[in-house]
């Protein structure tokens, strides 16, 4: 992701590390999680939380009361069912180049009601978490292929008449985003 994450970003991550942790067997200890989840996240996000003024540590125990609250965790801090659902919405793998462009943008352009900001928010954030550049409110744009994942964006999130995807071989004024998909895929050719 370009930039600086904004700081529910941050939340996202932890809750996501926290979710998949307790999928796995066995009881865990509020202790041993926060420790488990503080050593399975990446030095960057540790040093972003450092840096948005919160300790690691409170934070991960944090969200660890708050997902026993939301019901994400069971009492033995397991996932449960509603928190493997709230895990698939914060899960989206990046997208990777694994053969030469094809020619072809994909735009992602979605309409939510304002009664419905968290699914915008979550949507808004997804489509940044995979490397989509805004080239109009609400119109977002990229060069790898990426219908699988909206699929999955769009069920996730019980959306599928608000998300529109759009395969095109031009898009004028895309050439002041080049460089940002340049940075993220050195081997792509415009």
């Amino acid at each position: 992701m370009s930039g600086l994450l904004r700081y529910h970003d941050l939340t996202y991550k932890l809750l996501g590390a926290i979710l998949r942790l307790g999928v796995a067997s066995g009881v865990w200890t509020v202790k041993k999680l926060t420790a488990t989840v503080f050593s399975a996240i990446n030095k960057e996000t540790i040093a972003e939380l450092v840096a948005s003024g919160k300790d690691p540590n409170k934070e991960i125990n944090r969200l660890i009361y708050y997902a026993k609250q939301q019901g994400y965790l069971d009492k033995d801090l397991q996932t449960t069912q509603i928190g493997t659902k709230k895990l698939a919405k914060l899960e989206f793998t990046t997208l990777t180049m694994t053969q030469p462009w094809d020619g072809k943008w994909r735009l992602v352009m979605y309409d939510i009601p304002q009664s419905n900001n968290s699914a915008r928010d979550q949507i808004r954030r997804l489509i940044k978490q995979l490397g989509f550049v805004q080239i109009q409110q609400s119109v977002w744009a990229h060069p790898l292929p990426c219908l699988k994942q909206f699929q999955e964006i769009k069920s996730a999130n019980g959306l599928e008449d608000s998300l529109i995807l759009i395969e095109t071989a031009d898009i004028s004024g895309i050439n002041k985003h080049q460089k940002h998909f340049q940075q993220l895929y050195p081997d792509i050719k415009f």
